[in-house]
């Protein structure tokens, strides 16, 4: 009996020894597998295919598990090829000669383009994970990381101002009445300035040109406008030329400047005469007219004589003229004019003598 139980336990032993050599675990080995991309690159919005490649199907259980960190499983889940709906990002842009690091959101990045900083948001790339069941039931798992390429972005290239043009970059303003201006310097003839912008936009946008000036007023719009420096005081005065193609003033500008000089007249002020006109206060069949002129410098004076309604027989260009107008009462106005002139352009008078009917006209 004794014996008979030993050997009882003896096989109970090795049956049990042998059961649990039968079932010990082995060793967990993964297959090696490629996640394949249908795609070098991904574009928001469409649709790209992944397999899985393997060589090694010893053992290898068909079970496969897709993720992916965006994007959307549109079909293949649990095969081993899926397609992925690639996310619509969205994407932001700001256009400024300047950007604060501080106000930029994660993933902005700053490209610097001629007159200009462009902020574009990337978005990052997406990552695809497969897991398929390896030998001895264990899970084994990939990565693959692809970069979400970003749809051509339609950056404004801004206008910028190449050119900007005066007719002139020194004004001299008119000596007041009495005074001559010195010798070697003459007034100008007006105080407006002719200005011409040129800009270039690489797009061709359609441009409105901005002007902003220091003193005086733009007259005119576009490209080419007038710059009044009327009343202004003597000084240096500078105009801004911009061209706005719909982002504002962003581009390059340029500006010019224009010197405004006072009058320099000589040492001496100049005198200048007056003038009256004698003549009888009744017409007669021939009047004479004569220019009294009295004070001031006369030695240059140059005398012109003009009529109307009456025709001068004698002395156009002589201080007295016989005039032929008239006498009878008629409702015509006649009139004589005479306009001194040659000692300075201040000093250029005229002096007119009308007659009614025949009569001074008081």
């Amino acid at each position: 009996m004794l014996f008979l139980l030993v050997l009882v336990v003896a096989v109970s032993i090795g049956s049990a020894q042998s059961a649990r050599a039968k079932t010990s675990p082995q060793p967990c080995r993964c297959p090696a597998f490629q996640i394949l991309p249908g795609k070098a690159s991904l574009a928001a919005g469409q649709v790209v295919e992944f397999a899985i490649k393997t060589k090694d199907n010893r053992g290898l259980k068909r079970r496969y598990e897709w993720s992916v960190s965006s994007g959307e499983i549109v079909f293949g889940q649990g095969t081993a090829q899926i397609g992925v709906r690639i996310p619509v990002r969205e994407q932001t842009r700001t256009a400024s000669t300047s950007i604060s690091p501080a106000e930029l959101p994660p993933g902005f990045v700053v490209t610097t383009l001629p007159q200009s900083i462009i902020g574009v948001w990337k978005p990052p790339a997406v990552v695809i994970r497969a897991g398929l069941a390896g030998h001895a039931g264990c899970s084994c798992s990939q990565a693959l990381s692809v970069p979400l390429a970003l749809p051509p972005v339609n950056i404004n290239q801004f206008a910028n101002v190449i050119a900007l043009t005066l007719s002139t970059r020194e004004l001299v303003m008119q000596c007041e009445p009495g005074k001559r201006m010195r010798e070697g310097l003459l007034a100008s003839e007006s105080m407006i300035v002719d200005v011409n912008a040129s800009a270039v936009d690489p797009e061709g946008d359609l441009l409105r040109y901005d002007f902003t000036v220091s003193g005086g007023d733009i007259i005119g719009e576009g490209p080419s406008v007038k710059w009044d420096l009327s009343g202004v005081s003597p000084g240096m005065y500078t105009i801004t030329s911009g061209a706005d193609d719909g982002c504002g003033i962003c581009g390059a500008t340029k500006t010019e400047s224009v010197t405004v000089r006072a009058c320099e007249p000589t040492c001496s002020d100049i005198s200048c005469p007056t003038i009256t006109i004698n003549s009888p206060d009744i017409l007669d069949e021939e009047t004479v007219f004569t220019a009294d002129v009295s004070g001031g410098s006369q030695q240059t004076v140059s005398y012109k004589w003009s009529v109307v309604n009456g025709v001068i027989l004698r002395g156009h260009d002589s201080p007295s003229i016989t005039v032929k107008m008239p006498a009878a009462p008629t409702d015509k106005i006649s009139s004589v004019t005479v306009t001194i002139d040659g000692i300075d352009e201040s000093c250029v008078r005229s002096i007119t003598k009308e007659f009614h009917a025949g009569r001074v006209k008081p």
